[in-house]
């Protein structure tokens, strides 16, 4: 096209920024140049918003950088090759372009790239898992089809702050940040399947959001995990261990290795302790001074390997009483012995 257009939609996330030169939330096209010593002239126009291109040699070396305004434009004389130029607006922006290119071979092709969205979705009734991974938070799998490009990942909520984490292909850390309801990152990523963590600000806040991420990119995945909420109660029928705690236990199975469970105990009538423990017997978390604390307590505990393990709940002594359980991880069989 000679006179390639589009629009930024409020459905998609509207525009990728101003100099975001990588992202494909701005326009990107190629346009090959026949022939050395060409002139040719570039414009660029919106009836809605300020706009801006920027314009790539052959090697990938920003040449040029246009104006911000509703009418951009400039000649340049160029060599034979493949250019690319792209189109910008202010991240979020919405409204129509229209760019005209002279002297080219063909005029411009735009550069293929896919957005994908998670849809509206909720934290549920028991909330996000704060800046921790677990899966009290939601996680994605994505997968990169292309080798040195880039993505840009775009999370947003209407009812709470959130963070927002990226792990890439070897399970690494490399981005992350927290506060306000509205985050984006653009990196430059290579071919393989990638890892986000949608999470709320704060441990426990509930509401909706959703998820975008553009690029060479596809199969946006959450990632399954099970939630058990267990209303329990210490009795005078109630087990009694050796100092006189009264405990109840529970079984599970996680079904994946490197797994992260979450534990959350709460009281109303007594302080509470919270263990975790392999089938052989093995400790995984040390409680022993909860009841110098409160009448909750959270144990989350990472890098578990799959396989069976035993949760103790336990009262203080001599007292009774009712306690909520809430277990969220990847696991199956979940009983009380």
């Amino acid at each position: 096209m000679a006179n390639p257009s589009g629009e930024w939609k409020a459905e998609t996330g509207g525009a990728g920024g101003f100099n975001a030169t990588e992202t494909f939330k701005n326009y990107q096209y190629s346009f090959e140049i026949a022939a050395a010593n060409t002139l040719i002239t570039i414009g660029l126009t919106s009836p809605d918003v300020n706009v801006q291109y920027a314009l790539f040699d052959p090697l990938g070396q920003q040449k040029a950088t246009s104006v911000v305004g509703r009418d951009a434009g400039d000649a340049y004389t160029l060599n034979a090759g493949v250019y690319r130029v792209v189109v910008m607006a202010d991240r979020q922006a919405v409204g129509r372009f229209t760019m005209s290119l002279s002297e080219t071979k063909a005029g411009a092709t735009r550069i293929g790239a896919q957005m994908l969205q998670s849809g509206t979705q909720d934290w549920g009734l028991l909330g996000g898992g704060g800046n921790v991974v677990t899966y009290k938070n939601h996680f994605y799998t994505l997968d990169i089809t292309d080798d040195n490009t880039s993505i840009d990942v775009e999370f947003e909520s209407a009812d709470t702050d959130i963070g927002i984490t990226l792990f890439d292909a070897l399970g690494s850390r490399i981005y992350a940040r927290s506060g306000g309801r509205y985050q984006y990152t653009i990196q430059a990523v290579k071919k393989g399947t990638y890892r986000v963590m949608a999470a709320t600000n704060q441990r426990g806040e509930v509401g909706k959001y959703n998820l975008r991420v553009t690029g060479k990119v596809q199969n946006l995945t959450r990632v399954d995990s099970q939630v058990s909420t267990t209303v329990g109660a210490w009795t005078a029928s109630s087990k009694v261990d050796q100092y006189g705690y009264a405990y109840d236990e529970y079984m599970l199975q996680l079904t994946a290795d490197s797994n992260v469970l979450d534990l959350e105990i709460s009281s109303a009538d007594t302080f509470v302790e919270l263990y975790l423990d392999s089938v052989n017997g093995v400790s995984i978390s040390n409680d022993v001074q909860s009841f110098l604390n409160n009448r909750s307590k959270t144990t989350i505990r990472g890098s578990l390997p799959k396989g069976l393990y035993k949760i103790t709940a336990r009262a203080s002594r001599g007292r009774l009483g009712t306690y909520t359980l809430n277990t969220v991880g990847q696991f199956t069989d979940f009983k009380k012995l």
